[in-house]
């Protein structure tokens, strides 16, 4: 402490004690790697500060980098908290021991599939979102083809939807890896494939992410497209004219999960952070950004905008079913069977 410091402590003893300098304390802080949108990570990390007064140091991934990251810094961790890659990912960080075990305080404030999550890695994660896959239509485009509206996923399989559906390719995208998944589960992998396969001969286009087809519709491009509902309601919200489509047979979905960092240098900052994150409070965040996805807290906002999948039909994968070799499998046959069907 400096001579001039000593002398203002002294002086600041008629009125209180010597101030406290951040200097003189021990510097508190979290590392969170964050694989949603940088903007949304920074509004996380800085409504974490400032209600515990915790430093966020973010860095921000794509959610398919996380996993290689994680594992090359398995012997030294540099992160605390996983936040917000999916369910399918954070089940493999589990096996491979790349993330601890924690139960939060608030599982049962949590809605079931969140709570699912948790108890189907051990623990090891726990839901944050879910995105649910319905049907998105652009009205216009079918009325002018004269086209009925999809009822049902095997509706998209009927010829008058010939070159009329876009959607994400399951090698790539969530939500048609989710889609596949959720056949498989309610009709048998061969009844699944089978009709995979009739509706691929109707796809016009596959795209990288479920959301490009998704806006392919909105803009009249697509009549048809399978899509996350939240990417749905913002193409409504902006004004063009789609319509979602609750399936017959159920949505399909896939969460956004979290864990703590086998490991984790900060532990007590971590498990500090995971709470917060699972409150209402934090949940909502994601609304500032338009992600209108189903909260895992029951008390949270669910605005206009989000489906309300506590009324709606989904379709529960069994994740211990369709662990990381079974996906795989599937995921490879889809590859050897369906991709190579002409389309024309």
């Amino acid at each position: 402490m400096t001579i001039a410091l000593r002398a203002l402590c002294v002086l600041a003893a008629v009125v209180g004690a010597c101030p406290t300098f951040a200097a003189d304390a021990p510097r508190r802080q979290l590392n969170l790697l964050c694989t949603v949108t940088l903007p949304w990570c920074e509004a996380l990390a800085t409504a974490f500060e400032k209600k515990n007064g915790i430093k966020v140091a973010v860095t921000q991934k794509e959610r398919a980098e996380a996993l290689p990251l994680l594992s090359s810094q398995k012997a030294s961790p540099r992160f605390d908290v996983w936040y917000a890659g999916t369910a399918e990912l954070h089940l493999q960080a589990a096996e491979l021991g790349l993330v601890g075990e924690y139960r939060s305080a608030q599982l049962a404030q949590l809605r079931d599939w969140a709570v699912r999550q948790a108890q189907q890695t051990q623990y090891r994660s726990v839901g944050l979102y879910l995105r649910a896959v319905g049907i998105v239509v652009n009205e216009r485009r079918l009325a002018a083809k004269q086209l009925p509206e999809p009822k049902c996923w095997s509706d998209l399989a009927q010829p008058e939807y010939d070159d009329q559906v876009d959607m994400g390719h399951p090698t790539q995208s969530s939500a048609a890896r989710a889609t596949l998944l959720a056949l498989v589960q309610i009709l048998g992998e061969e009844k699944a494939f089978d009709l995979v396969k009739r509706i691929h001969v109707n796809v016009d286009r596959y795209m990288r992410r479920a959301a490009n087809a998704a806006r392919a519709v909105a803009r009249g491009d697509a009549a048809v497209a399978a899509a996350f509902v939240f990417t749905v309601a913002q193409e409504v919200a902006d004004g063009f004219p789609v319509k979602l489509i609750v399936p017959c047979e159920g949505l399909p979905y896939d969460v956004l999960a979290m864990s703590i960092v086998s490991n984790a240098r900060n532990a007590e900052d971590a498990r500090t952070f995971y709470e917060w994150a699972l409150t209402p409070e934090s949940l909502e965040i994601a609304y500032r950004f338009s992600y209108w996805q189903m909260p895992a807290h029951r008390n949270a906002d669910v605005p206009v905008h989000v489906l309300n999948t506590d009324r709606a039909k989904l379709i529960d994968v069994d994740v211990a079913r369709f662990a990381s070799a079974e996906r795989r499998r599937l995921f490879d046959r889809w590859n050897r069977e369906v991709s190579i069907v002409p389309r024309k």
